[in-house]
């Protein structure tokens, strides 16, 4: 399911359709100066959206390295209240 939701992450986020269209020109105007501004917009959306990725991402492995130890934990605190 975690691979799942950082699949739809990235669907919403449309990280590869921004990379994918980096070169391209908006509004199908191809003079220098809108291919500057269009590459360079792209440019910063593709930086924003990585880092968003890169915040679900990171959320994403806490979340089953808290579920992974959280096993352990209760464990622990069994064998404290025991002793």
């Amino acid at each position: 399911s975690l691979k799942n939701f950082l699949i739809d992450k990235q669907k919403s986020l449309a990280l590869l359709v921004w990379l994918k269209n980096i070169f391209r020109p908006m509004y199908a105007q191809y003079d220098w100066q809108v291919r500057l501004i269009s590459f360079f917009m792209r440019l910063v959306q593709i930086i924003f959206r990585s880092f968003v990725m890169l915040f679900w991402l990171i959320l994403s492995l806490a979340v089953v390295i808290f579920w992974l130890l959280l096993p352990i934990l209760v464990i622990y605190e069994i064998i404290l209240q025991l002793i």
